[in-house]
């Protein structure tokens, strides 16, 4: 993919199966929000100084893309799954 400033242009990439998006607070500080495909693989989509604000924007992904949403930035050490609606 190639970028002249917000203009970029490239070749799609095709994942296999997309499994779930994840939120975890990173080692800056930074809630990040992942999608996991392919079984163990995974992208950042976006980083969010506040949990809420990450949760909230995990779960618009999880509904668009009809997945599943596991929340390790609320508690690290105990991640789990949270029910999101889709429709």
């Amino acid at each position: 993919m190639s970028a002249i400033g917000p203009i970029e242009w490239g070749d799609w990439v095709k994942y296999d199966e997309l499994n779930y998006v994840a939120v975890f607070l990173n080692a800056k500080d930074f809630y990040e929000v992942n999608l996991w495909y392919d079984e163990n693989r995974r992208f950042n989509l976006s980083n969010y100084a506040e949990l809420d604000d990450a949760l909230m924007g995990a779960k618009e992904i999880t509904q668009l893309l009809a997945l599943d949403l596991y929340d390790a930035g609320t508690d690290p050490y105990n991640g789990r799954w949270e029910e999101v609606q889709v429709g």
